[in-house]
């Protein structure tokens, strides 16, 4: 039987110190270690991560911590945070996570599970973004939008991915915040989760090989990335008649002579 409340994706490249930081303060704040799983998202290549990970899986050997290597991908969101959801997630609820943060919050996970729960009590849908806080005020208390959001695994599954596919890398968590909010699903944990991004006590840490393969990722791949500004306003709207569409359908059966058949036609957006 699964008991795996919140999947967190983790994707990482050439700073290792971060990412053992990072997962020590996973373990330092979690409240049931048993409900969590860690999904690390690594490139083949990518030596100097390796070794950390061998630190880190000895460290915790007896957590849900599991390590997937694949050909480097020129996209953060579909080559590894949906790569990784779709592939190897057993959570009710993923995490979009990154390793230059740092968990701040006692007992996140428990506290985070119970009013997700209380929340789609009444939503036979079960679709729903948690707003945690990351600590970029303007952006997360102005427009309630997150560079970690907790999505329920049925959301992905209807609008079959956890990001865009179509934005590589930034912009693709403006996007994301935007649709949910579009059709009602945001739940408020900024005040029991709170993540720091981009904390100096990391950001300070000098992580051998990071700045070269930054910088020449950015070079090959800029010219091919794509701004939630610039999706087609039709898109959008498609987007958003899916979600309401399944919201309507599932909430109000009684109206729509609703089968298994028919649920997974919608999802699969017929």
């Amino acid at each position: 039987m699964n008991n795996i409340n919140f999947s967190l994706l983790i994707p990482v490249r050439c700073c290792p110190e971060q990412l053992k930081l990072m997962i020590d303060s996973i373990y330092q704040t979690v409240g049931d270690r048993k409900t969590i799983e860690l999904l690390i998202g690594i490139d083949d290549d990518d030596m100097i991560v390796r070794k950390a990970i061998s630190f880190i899986q000895t460290k915790y050997r007896n957590e849900n911590i599991s390590v997937h290597s694949r050909p480097r991908g020129n996209s953060l969101v579909e080559h590894y945070f949906n790569w990784l959801a779709k592939n190897y997630s057993k959570g009710k609820y993923i995490m979009v996570t990154n390793h230059d943060c740092l968990f701040k919050s006692q007992d996140w996970d428990i506290n985070c599970f119970k009013r997700l729960e209380e929340y789609l009590k009444d939503k036979a849908d079960n679709l729903v973004y948690g707003l945690t806080q990351d600590c970029e005020t303007t952006r997360t208390l102005d427009k309630k939008i997150t560079n970690f959001p907790i999505i329920s695994k049925n959301a992905i599954d209807v609008l079959g991915y956890v990001l865009d596919p179509r934005i590589l890398r930034w912009g693709a968590d403006i996007d994301i915040a935007e649709l949910y909010q579009s059709v009602d699903r945001v739940l408020d944990l900024r005040d029991i989760c709170i993540i720091e991004h981009r904390p100096d006590s990391l950001m300070n840490l000098i992580e051998t090989g990071a700045e070269f393969e930054w910088e020449n990722w950015k070079k090959s791949n800029y010219e091919v990335w794509l701004e939630p500004g610039k999706i087609d306003k039709g898109d959008k709207r498609r987007r958003i008649d899916r979600l309401e569409k399944y919201i309507d359908r599932l909430n109000n059966p009684e109206q729509c002579n609703l089968s298994i058949a028919y649920i997974k036609a919608i999802k699969n957006g017929n």
